[in-house]
Parts: structure tokens; sequence; C-alpha cells
């Protein structure tokens, strides 16, 4: 059973380089510090690690942060 349930578009891979707050993850995306949001409060500390490759969107409307972290490269897998 190959069912999609969420198609994404203009995903972009990005840079962790630190956790500021528990929701906000900074990133380096094409060469420019961002602020992203991250949904997963979860300590992370081996996940969200400074260099790691990640994959955020841009987020629309208003909101302290212009990326929204989707994924984070982690043992083989996302």
């Amino acid at each position: 059973m190959n069912q999609i349930l969420v198609r994404l578009s203009d995903v972009t891979e990005c840079e962790v380089l630190s956790r500021p707050t528990r929701f906000t993850v900074e990133v380096r995306v094409g060469g420019v510090t961002h602020l992203a949001y991250n949904t997963n409060t979860g300590r992370l500390e081996d996940v969200l690690r400074p260099g790691a490759r990640g994959y955020c969107v841009r987020r629309r409307g208003g909101g302290r942060t212009a990326y929204r972290l989707l994924a984070v490269e982690y043992a083989e897998g996302l």
C-alpha cells in the first residue's frame, strides 16, 4: 500500500547551527542564517546538533521564524 499522505513543495536543504529555544532552531539556508520553527519540543540533543543536514520550508504569513524545520538526517534516515 503506497499512499501519499502529504505533498510538500519548495523543500529547502539547510544546516542546523543551534537550538536557542525549544521551539526554534537556527539554520543556514543558502549561506544566510535564519530561525526555523520546530514543532518537536523533545530533547533531540543527538539529532539537532550543529552541522546536521536538515530540510525546511518557507513559512507563509507572519511569525518570528522564516522557515519551518521538517526533518533532519539521522541514523541513515530522516
